[in-house]
């Protein structure tokens, strides 16, 4: 999938130009010790690192090329060689796909073309990872592929550009381009679609794609990181053998010039589209600065705008009364310089004096950048990231891609070596000047004379006044006193790491409304997490109850606001999660118990309705179309997913009194599970002693409920259709097959099942047919109900054909079960079987097991232990028994949606 970073909305985008000064600082990207770093002789740097308890091995991939080195002949090639890649075959012409391999051996993928980069991420089980090291060599040596592939991945690509022409985050990068450097290849139109290829036959396109590869899927153009059990000289044997071998000849390196022309600024640019309130950016493009530099000092100055409290360089900004929020982060890396971005959500104020806020922003930057020199600050600010830079409990893609980005840059400290602090330079400080701006405003009612190259989106560009223009005019930067440093912090720490056979949970108070379990950590004055569950059976009983139950959530929400509770709501009632010290957890318990037990004033309960009514009334807007048919699946499955006119009309009938009543009888019913984890049993007894719910005084009148507004449990009949219109651009069809796997025998079967269903799917209807581009399979549990999901979505063929196609699957997959080999289904439940021994779990992780553990009230353990002795002993026939009990028993209940795009009717 191509991945462009998000640009931010907020109505100034200034561009301060700066020139990089040689008093500096060192680099600080240095990976964690345990990483082995080496540069082989072809040129390629990898990482490895060792995790011996490790289930699956990761191997990651950074080629430094990336959009900006797509040709102008053939636009969006950088993309489709991603996408070339992830269709080799593993070990011959007759063989699976790359993606058939990783999901056969219980693995996973990931890939992103962004401008400077290409980078992929595979995760496969242990004893595979031989063979997918040896398929990438083999590939990256000799790319080799057909017409066909490369016809059906520009379709594939061309459906992607059906969805990133509705994305707002793609519409502003489009009105950007004419504020941009005239030659920059970012003007470029960069993703790809049936016209950007059209002028190229197949044959030529083979040919660019060959050029391509050879020009910088090159070793010396490439990072690999590898994870796996292995101890470290049998990793480096396997990066020798396969990356190590990959030849590094006709290197190509294309200059690229800065983003933005410095001689035509300042500018402003205004972009008309409807995001609610206006929105400001500004951008500082770090010209002539090495971008390792560039971006360290960008973390640094990042590191004092988070700095918060009375005096900080954010609150007082905010003081001024010409914004309401700003942030400092790295803007668009398009190329070989890196920008500063100041994202600003301007007041009225702020709107009707926009230079005055321009230059406020901009003084207090250069402001910011004098104070921020201090050695003591610097070394602090290392320390802090130092931390961030960890090795993490569960390594994982994020973790993969942050080491393939320090491997792309010098490492230029040693351990032990004291680092230097950071200067930026008078030179540097300089060029922050309101005459060195891109003023960029995003809003509906902006006037428009233009429209963007790729997504029409109307804009307008114009020079802006400089500074000496201004004159008389000027309006001043309002004055601002020294900023706090940013020494305290807030942080979240991660959870403490537990030993490896950590003490399970135990019961530290029971009473009639309250169980509370705890578990232990490893190290003292860490972050405690608290889990609460609340059974209100009252509230789930009927319409009339589910939608004052609603309510009593949302005010809830609001109410405990200042105790940064996470709430979620439940099938059974509501729960709640709250991170802190033993004293921070005993005043937030305190505070939302007394919330629990009290009730609501006339006012504040007709404020709430009247916003949850218009809540409810609110289109939900789908980035997917395939996700509003999960919506209705829930709705329909799940008939106590109430429709939203039955609730809107429910809610409308009911008072205060009504609320009272439901309210008291809850209270009295209601039951709470609480897991303390990182606490001693002392500090869980304390803490379980501050949550104690004051019942409201008053007798509860009976809540009696008419049965006609409840709705039975499951689809009225055993095999609907149901079709509705969406708020997407694209089809949809979701085919949901109930699958009762109640027992460990039919769980092993369902397991095993489901992936092969998965990637039959995708092979039938993306490759084979080009039918569909979203194409996959899912597992749904929805309360009792259990089953799986076949899901395909398109923008150019119908629901009904879709549907066709579905079931046209599901008639011949029985067929190509029987064919499927013998070795390649024992490969698949070796893998399924790996996947269900017990694994070391830590931090987080851990806790997260054990909570699902006592909400569940079973032991995952014994279930797996069976499930795997189940696994061992299904053949292809009893598998194939299984999937027509399913999908042939007409006493099964399924479900087809059907959906389209709502302006087509």
């Amino acid at each position: 999938m191509l991945s462009m970073p998000q640009l931010r909305l907020l109505p100034i985008i200034v561009l301060v130009v700066l020139n990089y000064s040689h008093t500096g600082f060192a680099s600080a990207q240095i990976l964690p010790p345990d990483v082995q770093v080496r540069d082989h002789v072809n040129g390629l740097r990898s990482a490895a690192l060792s995790s011996p308890l490790r289930a699956t091995s990761i191997v990651a991939i950074e080629i430094s090329a990336g959009t900006l080195n797509d040709t102008d002949a053939t636009p969006g090639l950088a993309h489709l060689a991603e996408h070339i890649l992830l269709r080799h075959r593993v070990h011959s012409e007759n063989s699976v796909t790359l993606r058939d391999f990783i999901t056969l051996h219980g693995g996973r993928l990931d890939a992103k073309t962004s401008y400077n980069t290409t980078r992929f991420y595979f995760e496969i089980n242990n004893k595979a990872l031989p063979t997918l090291l040896q398929s990438l060599h083999r590939f990256l040596s000799e790319p080799d592929f057909s017409n066909p592939t490369i016809a059906s991945e520009i379709a594939a690509i061309n459906d992607e550009f059906a969805f990133l022409k509705t994305k707002l985050s793609w519409r502003l990068r489009d009105a950007l381009k004419p504020a941009t450097s005239e030659h920059h290849p970012f003007r470029r139109f960069s993703a790809g679609n049936f016209e950007s290829f059209s002028s190229r036959s197949l044959d030529e396109i083979k040919s660019d794609l060959s050029d391509f590869f050879r020009n910088h899927y090159s070793a010396a153009k490439m990072s690999v990181l590898l994870v796996s059990p292995d101890n470290n000289a049998q990793q480096q044997h396997y990066l020798n053998d396969s990356f190590g071998k990959l030849p590094s000849s006709n290197l190509v390196y294309t200059p690229i010039p800065p983003l933005f022309d410095q001689s035509m600024l300042p500018l402003e640019l205004a972009i008309r589209e409807n995001v609610g309130s206006a929105q400001m950016q500004l951008l500082l493009p770090l010209n002539g600065i090495p971008l390792p530099h560039a971006r360290s000092a960008i973390e640094y100055l990042k590191f004092w705008s988070e700095s918060e409290g009375a005096g900080s360089w954010h609150s007082q900004l905010l003081a001024t009364d010409l914004l309401s929020q700003i942030t400092l982060e790295s803007g668009i890396p398009a190329g070989n310089s890196a920008s500063i971005s100041l994202s600003i959500t301007p007041t009225k104020h702020g709107m009707a004096n926009t230079t005055r806020l321009i230059n406020t922003v901009v003084a207090s930057l250069r402001a910011l950048l004098s104070q921020a020199q201090a050695a003591p600050l610097y070394d602090d600010f290392l320390r802090h990231r130092a931390r961030d830079q960890a090795i993490p409990t569960l390594i994982d893609r994020d973790f993969a891609y942050q080491v393939l980005a320090k491997l792309d840059e010098p490492q230029t400290e040693k351990a032990g070596m004291a680092p230097q602090h950071f200067l930026f330079g008078e030179n540097f400080k300089a060029r922050i000047h309101v005459d060195n701006t891109l003023r960029i405003m995003v809003h509906g009612d902006l006037p428009a004379t233009q429209l963007s190259p790729v997504f029409s989106v109307p804009y307008s560009i114009q020079r802006a006044k400089s500074e000496v223009d201004q004159g008389h005019d000027i309006h001043h930067a309002i004055a601002l006193s020294n900023f706090s440093p940013p020494i305290q912090l807030h942080e979240m720490t991660t959870l403490p790491a537990l030993a490896r056979y950590a003490h399970a949970p135990d019961v530290v108070l029971q009473t009639p409304s309250l169980t509370t379990w705890h578990s232990i950590g490893q190290y003292r004055d860490e972050e405690l997490l608290v889990r609460l569950s609340l059974d209100i059976p009252d509230t789930t009983r009927s319409l009339r109850s589910r939608t004052l139950g609603e309510l009593w959530y949302e005010a809830l929400k609001r109410a405990s606001q200042n105790t940064d509770a996470k709430w979620y709501q439940h099938s059974h009632g509501v729960g709640l999660q709250l991170r802190g010290d033993i004293a921070s957890l005993q005043k937030n318990l305190h505070d939302i118990s007394m919330l629990l037990g009290t009730g609501m004033s006339e006012s504040e309960f007709s404020a709430v309705k009247a916003d949850l009514i218009r809540d409810w009334k609110t289109p939900p807007s789908y980035r997917f179309a395939f996700q509003a048919l999960v919506d209705k699946l829930r709705e329909v499955v799940l008939r106590s997913e109430d429709g939203v006119d039955e609730k809107v009309q429910t809610l409308q009938t009911q008072d205060l009194s009504a609320f009272d009543n439901l309210h008291r009888s809850s209270l009295q019913s209601l039951n709470a599970t609480m897991y303390i984890y990182g606490a001693t049993r002392a500090q869980a007894e304390l803490l379980s002693r501050s949550f104690a719910i004051q019942h409201r005084t008053g007798n509860a009148a009976t809540v009696v409920d008419s049965p006609s507004l409840d709705q039975p449990e499951g689809p009225a009949d055993t095999n609907d259709t149901l079709s509705l219109a969406l708020g997407s651009d694209a089809n949809a069809l979701l085919h949901f097959q109930e699958a009762p796997n109640t027992l460990p025998e039919d769980d092993a079967k369902f397991r095993l099942l489901l992936p092969l269903i998965k990637r039959q799917y995708f092979s039938s209807l993306r490759e084979d047919q080009k039918l569909a581009y979203g194409v996959t399979v899912v597992p749904v549990t929805l309360d009792s109900h259990k089953g799986l999901a076949l899901i395909a979505q398109s923008s150019t063929s119908s629901p009904n054909e879709l549907q066709h196609a579905t079931r046209q699957f599901l008639r011949d997959f029985p067929q190509w079960l029987n064919t499927l080999p013998e070795s390649r289904f024992e490969q698949l439940k070796i893998s399924l079987a790996d996947e269900l021994l017990p694994q070391p779990l830590q931090g987080e992780a851990l806790a997260e097991h054990y909570w699902s553990q006592i909400a569940s009230k079973r032991s995952s353990g014994d279930w797996n232990t069976a499930v795997k002795n189940a696994l061992s002993q299904i053949d292809r026939e009893e598998l194939s028994q299984y999937f027509d009990s399913v999908f042939g028993n007409a006493s099964q209940r399924s479900l087809i949606l059907q959906g389209w795009p709502a302006q087509d009717g």
